[in-house]
């Protein structure tokens, strides 16, 4: 019998892996769909296959030399190589409803799905402009910085992409309320799909207090506005307090500088471990006693959310986050952590030498985090909001109990 539900997902990076995607297909395959994926290919995979029942489009990988390789398969709306894929999967594929992961393709997609008839639902999880504009790669070109900061080419990219698709995905209401505000977008047109967890761990607290202070990050080392130098300004106050210890996952492009400047300071109270495959992260998780997400009060941040904030409120870590708007709000409204001023290495020091001794508040942040995972802040709740996104643009009866 033919499957008359059929999603293409358009994503700008390679497949696999991101976090988000996974969990919307594993949703999507359970809800019976067939599922298709345009990825970029930087990496020398295959330029088509079909793995775990998702049938992958690659984009690159065309000339021997990497680095002009990866020039030519820029994601990027008018790039002719993504125009081609896009229009020969779409054909090939016939979806009914096409998603994109954030804006770089956005455009063309619409307008190639408005030409098939082809609803789209546009997945924003950041604010995209904001963080092209302090993107080192990007700004440290004239020609790029001009059109990206001084011209604020994804900002029209942006403006026409919510404003010319069907739905809108956003992470946390921040998002929501930035949409509605600046591009004057209904609000029934966006709904909130947060990055929360798709598994929660069966035994309810793993939470256990120690002497010993363990502090785990995880996620990208990638820029100024994740705040990780202010946990090597807090770890360079607390040196002498052999009873604390930071520990980093994760890599990327400021990897290089963090780990000059912990050996500049002599900072063996913080440990940079790389980055973890998911399940051993999670793991780890078991092993330390708070997460932190030290994000900065800049636009990058003020409206999203991270997948990390979760992952340890699902393995009962007391959190420890910055001011940043999204981040306070979540702590506060659930009491399953302690927030201290963005990009102020003094208050987050001072906090964490308070912790000591309060075992019972410590529990009792933990098991408020693993509580909040449980009834609030999880996939099988957002998954339905999601599934009724798709069902109504299908004309068809949504999930119950969406709320």
């Amino acid at each position: 019998m033919r499957n008359n539900n059929k999603i293409l997902i358009i994503w700008s990076s390679e497949w696999p892996w991101d976090v988000r995607i996974d969990k919307q297909i594993k949703t999507l395959i359970n809800n019976n769909y067939d599922v298709s994926i345009i990825a970029r290919n930087t990496t020398k995979r295959k330029s088509e296959e079909i793995v775990n029942n998702i049938h992958i489009f690659r984009v690159g990988n065309i000339l021997p030399n990497n680095s002009l390789d990866n020039v030519i398969s820029t994601p990027i709306y008018i790039n002719p190589l993504w125009i081609i894929k896009i229009l020969k999967t779409i054909i090939r594929t016939k979806p009914n409803i096409i998603l994109i992961r954030e804006i770089p393709l956005a455009p063309i997609t619409i307008i190639l799905a408005k030409m098939f008839n082809i609803k789209v639902v546009l997945d924003i999880a950041e604010h995209f402009p904001a963080l092209m504009r302090v993107t080192k790669k990007y700004i440290n070109n004239p020609l790029l910085k001009f059109l990206i900061c001084s011209l604020g080419w994804y900002d029209y990219i942006e403006k026409f992409s919510v404003k010319n698709c069907d739905k809108i995905l956003v992470v946390v209401k921040e998002s929501k309320d930035r949409l509605i505000k600046q591009y004057k977008i209904c609000e029934d047109k966006i709904e909130i799909v947060s990055n929360t967890p798709i598994e929660i761990p069966k035994s309810q607290i793993y939470y256990q207090y120690t002497e010993n202070l363990k502090i785990v990050y995880t996620g990208n080392i990638d820029g100024k506005f994740r705040g990780i130098q202010t946990i090597l300004e807090a770890a360079e106050i607390l040196k002498e307090h052999q009873n604390i210890e930071f520990n980093i996952i994760g890599d990327g492009a400021a990897f290089s500088m963090i780990k000059q400047l912990k050996n500049n300071k002599n900072l063996h109270n913080i440990n940079l471990l790389g980055r973890f495959e998911h399940f051993k992260l999670l793991e780890f998780l078991r092993t330390q006693s708070l997460g932190i997400v030290p994000h900065t009060k800049s636009d990058v941040i003020e409206y999203t959310i991270p997948n990390k904030l979760f992952d340890y409120m699902s393995y009962s870590l007391p959190l420890i986050v910055s001011s940043a708007t999204p981040l306070k709000r979540i702590v506060e409204e659930t009491n399953c952590g302690y927030i201290f001023e963005a990009e102020n290495p003094k208050s987050l020091a001072d906090l964490i030498l308070s912790l000591f001794n309060k075992k019972q508040e410590l529990f009792t942040k933990a098991q408020n985090g693993y509580n909040a995972i449980v009834q609030i802040y999880n996939w099988s709740k957002d998954e339905k909001k999601f599934c009724n996104i798709l069902n109504q643009l299908l004309n068809k009866k949504g999930v119950n109990d969406a709320n």
